[in-house]
């Protein structure tokens, strides 16, 4: 049980620093369109045992 706090705890401070680095544009996200009027900005995506990082192909991201 208190693993599991744990790793909440620590996801949500990694999703706010993927944020953060985002708005101060440090990252790039990517838009993806569709048929609706509004597309998506997709950065990150955060599952159980797996984080998934989305960013432009360029050579600043890689962070070097």
């Amino acid at each position: 049980m208190h693993f599991c706090i744990l790793f909440i705890f620590e996801m949500e401070t990694l999703s706010m620093l993927v944020n953060k680095a985002i708005d101060t544009g440090f990252l790039e996200s990517f838009q993806i369109t569709n048929a609706w009027p509004k597309s998506m900005l997709i950065s990150h995506l955060l599952f159980g045992d797996d984080t998934l990082l989305f960013c432009k192909l360029v050579e600043s991201n890689l962070g070097y």
